[in-house]
């Protein structure tokens, strides 16, 4: 089994441009080495957080989304949370649904809804509960708290030794149920061996065992080599072309990040949110039936920033290794290639992809931004 996971999760991926303390009366945006909801705070809307250090202890009566190096969240949120990070603790109480990616996630706190958890090694403590779902994609995989429906997970090393309300989908390579484990629905499970089954162990619906067939490391190695090459070569070729037509335009939109690395974070905030903004945008805008002319255009132009975004991520790469170097093919070429070099090692590829898209499409939605100008709707025409 072949399973392709975010080991490092996206450090300082939200950026804010406002920092609000106390209560509020709408969305609140902090950032810094060290941004906090104390546990006296009350945000009354959503909050946005990022930085190396991120504690939450307050109160938020909205969506949490945050991304940073350490991630504490011990408060009440009153709605979902979105958050990336290299470790994400959650003890507090979630009321909504919880999407987290992290290379480290520790959960014993409460969730209301569901859980979609991603990383390296998870752990769902004793004192944790999903009032729902539970998705769990990592390494090293422990579900000790109660999951109140179905348990969805694919890992390497799965171990569950707690209640499960539904049943249970399981892809991993080594299946453990503990001596409190419970599954009160039915058990499927695919796996190169039989599951690890404790004394007092229970399983009160059917258990169906698919043995996993393992693939020859030379194919899955050839594949991944071919898909991997294509891809620089398309990356290459459309970045050089693209500086060799619109040099000016790549030097426009990067400027800002090679003059100010807190702009980099900017960019991502805005590449990020868009990233979620903007699919629900054109959904609601189909549903009308009367938006869907304008959907078709907003997801043309929006298909076309995300193929440019790794264009503008390598330019940016390159201005900034090669600082002294004018000509912007050159520096497109340094970019690229140092792209392409962090793109074929496995894992940390896609990491790179992904802040590669979220930076380049955040930079070109800012210039566009920069470069909006306020219609004016007189069309009067003034006499001479």
């Amino acid at each position: 089994m072949k399973l392709k996971l975010l080991s490092v999760a996206v450090v300082s991926l939200l950026l804010s441009l406002f920092v609000f303390v106390g209560v509020t009366n709408a969305q609140v945006f902090k950032t810094g080495d060290s941004p906090t909801i104390i546990s006296s705070d009350t945000v009354d809307g959503s909050a946005y957080m990022s930085g190396s250090t991120i504690d939450v202890a307050g109160n938020v009566n909205g969506d949490l989304y945050c991304a940073g190096q350490n991630v504490t969240i011990s408060g009440t949120i009153d709605g979902d949370i979105l958050c990336a990070a290299q470790t994400i603790s959650v003890t507090g109480q979630v009321t909504g649904n919880i999407r987290i990616a992290a290379q480290t996630i520790n959960m014993s706190g409460t969730v209301g809804q569901s859980a979609t958890l991603m990383g390296q090694t998870i752990r769902i403590e004793s004192q944790g509960r999903i009032g729902q779902d539970a998705t769990l994609t990592g390494q090293d995989v422990a579900v000790n708290g109660q999951i109140v429906r179905d348990l969805v997970v694919a890992s390497a090393v799965t171990t569950i030794d707690t209640t499960i309300g539904r049943n249970v989908t399981a892809d991993t390579a080594n299946l453990r149920l503990g001596s409190v484990a419970v599954i009160q629905g039915t058990l499927n499970y695919t796996s190169p061996q039989e599951l690890s089954q404790a004394s007092g162990a229970a399983v009160v619906g059917e258990v169906n065992y698919t043995q996993a067939t393992q693939q020859k490391p030379e194919n899955v190695y050839a594949y991944n080599a071919i898909g991997a090459l294509v891809w620089v070569l398309m990356l290459m070729v459309s970045a050089l072309i693209f500086a060799l037509l619109f040099p000016q335009t790549l030097r426009d939109v990067t400027n800002k990040s090679v003059a100010a690395p807190l702009q980099v974070l900017v960019n991502m905030l805005v590449g990020f949110v868009a990233g979620i903004v903007i699919p629900v945008a054109v959904f609601f805008l189909i549903i009308t039936v009367l938006g869907i002319p304008l959907a078709f255009v907003i997801v043309l132009a929006w298909v076309l920033i995300l193929t440019l975004s790794g264009a503008f991520a390598a330019f940016y790469i390159g201005r900034i290794v090669w600082r002294k170097q004018t000509n912007a093919v050159l520096s497109m070429a340094v970019g690229t290639g140092i792209l392409v070099l962090l793109s074929v090692i496995p894992i940390l590829n896609i990491l790179v992809v992904f802040l590669s898209v979220i930076y380049g499409t955040g930079a070109q939605l800012m210039r566009l931004k920069d470069m909006f100008v306020k219609p004016q709707y007189d069309v009067t025409i003034n006499e001479q």
